[in-house]
């Protein structure tokens, strides 16, 4: 080569840059910068590099420097970096050669794919370092200072997907790459709603959106349980309205059915919410967590970022090395409680696993503080980054903020019962670990009021279906009655929780307040907070108030169940859309169906006029054959919820067949 004149290291580079962007051909476009001096006095970084950078990143152009002898080495990293690339330095000539293997052994990045995940190693590196990240800005969480690892995991989260079915390199509106998520490449299931991301794909479902099984749901629909064909022909048949009639001439009581169905939804209230309390707990304090952890986990995401920053301009400090490396460690530690917090079944697992929870996040706060000592001695501008954090001991500060999220439907619930200040009650979740409040603690009183009041929130609605679509003029006037007992006193509630939270904040008497707020439910801890929901109305206390019950069970469902048909959405002809509320819709129809069976097979055994009809329904069989087909369809809905992983219980208080 022959070479004259001056040094124009911007003008070559744009020449290369214009011509590589106007150019169709699929590919990699690489450009390698060679200059042995430096460009003219008047060019600037800021005034002439920086617009062909940011070309050359719009339209994914890669950029390797090499600097022969004495020459800009602040630009000449700065353009290479920016895009991707590296700076090499040869002392002379003869040093070239060995640079130019060095950027080819590092260019095979570029088409490489050396773990089989479908992202090449060069983009997979730009991932976890940050300079290619979602169009919104937002880092890859998990993948961030995670290079070694991501190339050891094809499917990182182990969902049947690779990497590059979940995630792949698109561009923004303005033309920058950028990362396309298809599905989440740190969670096996992206929407949680048991089914992972592979299953999602192969059953055409929208993975971002929670989906469940149509057969499973139409099958829990379904009006042929014992206490519905009860409750139809009851409806339908003179016949049996002339037995209940011809009963109570029998047993000379006058009563009033409205008074009967009361008492049978009451009671199916108590038993609805001591059967699930438990499990709506659950829910709500993993929820919690997993959304406090995930915080945390965004937090640790960007200190990653930050400190890769900082090795750039510290040429590669070891120190930092280190502290950047602890902090990735700490974010592994967070991914990894999150599984923990999945795999929780029970409140009790939860109070045996906050000790580790909160000694981790102790731990991983030291780490942060120390680094944070170490490090902001040496830089100035890294301190004010890590002033801004809010990882070092917030822990209890993002759970505040969180555990008050109320699900929609309680939101609604509240508004209502609270006269629309449910801001108010919300104010009082900032909480800290310095009231002498444990975590756990806070989270369980917080979560026992979020389940208490979705609980509310399910039974308002579950009462005003009856009352929209019961053809039984008894059971709409007893419906009202409930209603308008359960939004009255549940004002009582709500006040009531405002003074416990505000207890709670101050650090007072939090020990009985939690064990009563996680064990008993909203109708167990209504005598602490001033909520009675009536008085339960007394019946005849003979057959006809039970098969009263039956039938407030049977049409009760069936009204629920035309409720909740109205607000399905398919997803595909064999799922539809499952929002926040419809689980826990489902949830109440199914036990309010189990109990419906069990109070159907407890009154056959009764003698009396109505046991023909008993007989009669099941095809003249015996008390046991009754029992067995109780038991046998009790399963059956209990099978159905368990696919759609809704909890319902067998063995509730006062039941008859499961005692």
């Amino acid at each position: 080569m022959y070479a004259s004149g001056g040094t124009s290291i911007y003008t070559g580079l744009n020449s290369a840059v214009e011509m590589l962007s106007n150019d169709d051909a699929s590919g990699y476009d690489m450009v390698i910068v060679f200059t042995d001096g430096y460009d003219s006095s008047y060019t600037t970084y800021e005034a002439n590099y920086k617009s062909i950078v940011d070309k050359a990143v719009e339209n994914d152009i890669c950029i390797y420097a090499i600097g022969i002898g004495q020459v800009d080495t602040g630009i000449l990293t700065n353009v290479a970096e920016t895009t991707g690339g590296n700076y090499y330095h040869a002392s002379v000539v003869s040093e070239l050669e060995e640079k130019i293997n060095e950027v080819k052994e590092e260019a095979k990045e570029l088409t490489d794919d050396s773990n089989g995940d479908g992202i090449t190693d060069y983009h997979t590196k730009m991932i976890c370092n940050g300079s290619l990240r979602y169009s919104t800005g937002a880092a890859v969480i998990g993948f961030a200072g995670n290079y070694e690892k991501v190339q050891e995991n094809a499917d990182y989260d182990g969902d049947g997907l690779v990497n590059g079915d979940e995630i792949t390199i698109g561009s923004t509106s303005g033309g920058r790459p950028c990362v396309v998520m298809m599905s989440n490449p740190i969670e096996k299931d992206t929407d949680k709603d048991g089914y992972n991301d592979k299953e999602e794909r192969k059953n055409g479902t929208n993975v971002f959106y929670p989906d469940i099984n149509k057969h499973d749901v139409d099958a829990l629909f379904n009006d042929y349980y014992l206490a519905s064909v009860f409750a139809d022909d009851y409806e339908d048949s003179y016949g049996t309205k002339f037995i209940l009639q011809a009963g109570n001439l029998i047993t000379n009581f006058k009563y009033s059915y409205v008074n009967d169905y009361r008492k049978a939804l009451i009671l199916y209230i108590q038993q609805y919410t001591g059967a699930t309390y438990q499990d709506k707990l659950t829910s709500a304090i993993k929820e919690t967590y997993d959304s406090s952890l995930f915080s945390m986990l965004e937090e640790g995401t960007n200190y990653i970022l930050s400190f890769s920053d900082v090795l750039n301009q510290t040429k590669y400090s070891a120190d930092y090395f280190a502290a950047r490396q602890s902090v990735v460690d700490c974010c592994n530690k967070i991914a990894s409680l999150r599984q923990t917090v999945a795999s929780i079944e029970n409140y009790s697992q939860l109070v045996g696993y906050d000790d580790e929870l909160v000694q981790t996040f102790v731990n991983i706060q030291t780490q942060i503080v120390e680094q944070k000592e170490l490090l902001t001695s040496a830089n100035t501008e890294f301190a004010n980054i890590l002033n801004e954090m809010k990882l070092n001991g917030k822990f209890a500060e993002a759970t505040g903020k969180l555990v008050n999220k109320l699900p929609s439907p309680a939101v609604k619930f509240v508004n209502k019962v609270g006269e629309g200040k449910v801001n108010t009650f919300l104010t009082y979740g900032l909480i800290a670990l310095d009231t002498g409040v444990s975590v756990l603690d806070s989270v369980s009183i917080y979560g026992g009021l979020d389940a208490g009041f979705v609980q509310c929130a399910e039974l308002d609605e579950f009462l005003e279906s009856i009352i929209e679509n019961s053809d039984i003029k008894e059971m709409r006037e007893a419906a009202s009655d409930v209603k308008e007992m359960l939004e009255n006193d549940s004002k009582a509630m709500y006040y009531g929780a405002l003074s416990v939270v505000k207890d709670v904040i101050k650090g007072a008497g939090t020990t009985g307040v939690t064990w009563t707020l996680t064990h008993l439910g909203p109708i167990g801890w209504a005598t602490y907070l001033g909520w009675g929901l009536g008085n339960l109305a007394s019946g005849t206390g003979k057959i006809d108030e039970k098969a009263l019950g039956i039938i407030a069970c049977g049409n009760g469902a069936k009204c629920y169940s035309e409720s909740i048909k109205k607000h399905l959405s398919s997803d595909t002809d064999s799922f539809y859309m499952c929002p926040e509320e419809l689980k826990g819709q489902l949830q109440l129809l199914g036990q309010l169906k189990i109990v419906g069976e069990d109070k159907f097979c407890e009154t056959a055994k009764s003698r009396g006029p109505f046991r023909k009809f008993f007989e009669w329904i099941i095809s003249g069989e015996s008390q046991a054959s009754i029992n067995a087909y109780g038991r046998e369809n009790i399963d059956s809905i209990f099978s159905l919820c368990d696919n759609m992983d809704i909890f319902v219980e067998k063995k509730f208080e006062g039941n008859y067949l499961y005692k």
